[in-house]
């Protein structure tokens, strides 16, 4: 790495006119090194389309970041002082080859040059029609990164077809955001994996919180708080009222496969919430947000914007949210007719950000749309065509698991789920929604039961005990609630 400047400015001048360039890719000492291409690589303003070109040169409607304050020989730096106080780490692009989809895809990574661990890591969610440098070109979060010396992952979100960075949410580009996540705890772990933090804005805004709601297993990354600025969190909605359908619907009938009314799955599972032709709630609907129950949230539009469907699928949002038992939204609506990041302010984000911790919750409503880990449960479902639903409640002397609907299993660890088997009687509460409960496997079950009752009864079928992997089975054939008591 090049000796580190002393001024952000300074440095991000130096980045743009290729100063910091070296000439060999950086070594990586972690299993997925193989695949990654790592090389600082220096930002020229002709390589880009005019709007950002002009953006980079300053010359742009936005705020002033801190590489276009450079450019304009102004200071730059963060809200919390930076600049001089602060010695700079790097910035560099990054390109990383993704086996599911057979493309790579390239990603801004800052590591700040003194992190203090464990250290929070921003993850940047850009907007349609522009890519990850809208991290630098358009926004102050770099600037404030780095007066913290926090990490910061912007990943392109890229997609097979064009236009490759209007992704979204599409399961290929979220397959994208997976493993350059992955990269990034891998190759840095002293990042904290309780306070990952996740914004975008426009489409990222709903790429951010679609991640989010369907990537819930700490091990992998998860957020702690997440901030959706004017965000498409809807899709079908946006099909419907976008200010460019012609523009628009092309893009989303390629991500998809099709239009809303042949394609809808698609379209719900990479969406935030579920409205109907009125964009008003889907009641019982597909809302993937309800999964974000336990997480921080804030939306921020401005009052005016001209992306009007957005600013009401916002409020949407924060009335869905509002039913949901402990989630926790706040929506600003600020004064303002343009459809732009200025309207968010990243220093009070930040300062909002560094509040939040993760808490993995023990009950709650999921809807899932594959087989996968989350948050303490290993989640089997029936199908991939539709989502999966359940409500779950860990609790040291009882798991229940409620309202299943196309949910074949759920494992759960008794000490990563909270539960004691050691109490006596530890309960099993099972239902579904449709049919037959699924069936409960629970892990870590240090004691052989004396006895089992049903709902009342004793009984010795519809649960397994194995000792030898101490492994408790439930497995409810009849459809209603059921009690299983295990003395």
């Amino acid at each position: 790495m090049s000796a580190p400047c002393t001024t952000l400015a300074a440095w991000l001048l130096a980045f743009a006119a290729g100063a910091a360039a070296d000439s060999a890719p950086l070594a990586l000492t972690q299993e997925r090194q193989p695949e990654v291409v790592l090389r600082r690589q220096p930002l020229d303003p002709e390589a880009y389309p005019a709007p950002l070109r002009e953006a980079l040169l300053g010359l742009g409607a936005g705020r002033p970041s801190g590489l276009r304050a450079a450019l304009q020989g102004q200071l730059g730096g963060g809200q919390l002082g930076g600049g001089d106080g602060v010695t700079l780490g790097s910035l560099d692009l990054l390109t990383l080859f993704i086996p599911q989809t057979g493309i790579t895809e390239s990603y801004l990574f800052y590591e700040p040059f003194t992190p203090t661990p464990p250290t929070p890591l921003l993850v940047h969610f850009h907007a349609a029609n522009v890519s990850a440098y809208d991290l630098v070109f358009f926004t102050d979060f770099l600037d404030e990164a780095e007066a913290r010396q926090w990490y910061v992952l912007a990943p392109f979100q890229l997609v097979p077809t064009a236009p490759v960075t209007n992704s979204y949410s599409s399961l290929p580009s979220q397959f994208h955001v997976e493993e350059v996540l992955l990269w990034a705890l891998g190759a840095h772990p002293n990042i904290d994996l309780d306070r990952i933090y996740g914004y975008g804005f426009s489409m990222g805004g709903g790429n951010a919180l679609n991640f989010a709601a369907r990537h819930l297993d700490r091990a992998r990354g998860t957020f702690a708080a997440l901030v959706n600025h004017t965000g498409t969190l809807c899709l079908t909605d946006e099909y419907i009222n976008a200010l460019s359908p012609s523009v628009v619907q092309p893009v989303l009938e390629a991500r998809f496969g099709g239009t809303p009314a042949t394609a809808r799955y698609s379209y719900q599972r990479s969406s935030v919430l579920d409205l109907d032709n009125s964009s008003e709630l889907v009641l019982g609907g597909a809302h993937v947000g309800v999964n974000l129950a336990h997480v921080p949230l804030q939306s921020w539009v401005a009052v005016d914007d001209p992306q009007a469907h957005l600013v009401r699928q916002a409020r949407r949002f924060y009335e869905l949210m509002a039913l949901v038992p402990g989630a926790r939204h706040e929506l600003f609506e600020r004064p303002g007719n343009s459809h732009r990041w200025d309207t968010l302010d990243e220093f009070l984000v930040c300062e909002w950000f560094a509040a939040q911790s993760l808490t993995v919750p023990r009950r709650g409503e999921l809807r899932v749309d594959r087989s996968a880990k989350f948050h303490a449960l290993e989640v089997t479902v029936a199908s991939t065509e539709r989502l999966a639903r359940l409500f779950h409640d860990a609790r040291a002397e009882r798991f229940s698991l409620t309202q299943t609907d196309n949910v074949v299993e759920v494992r759960v660890n008794a000490a990563e789920g909270g539960l004691d088997p050691a109490r006596v009687p530890f309960e099993v509460l099972v239902d579904s929604a449709a049919g037959a409960p699924a069936r409960v496997v629970i892990t870590g079950f240090t004691r052989t039961p004396a006895g089992v009752t049903r709902d009342g009864a004793s009984t010795t079928t519809g649960f397994v005990y194995d000792a030898g992997s101490q492994t408790l089975t439930v497995e409810e054939s009849a459809a209603g609630t059921h009690l299983y008591r295990f003395f």
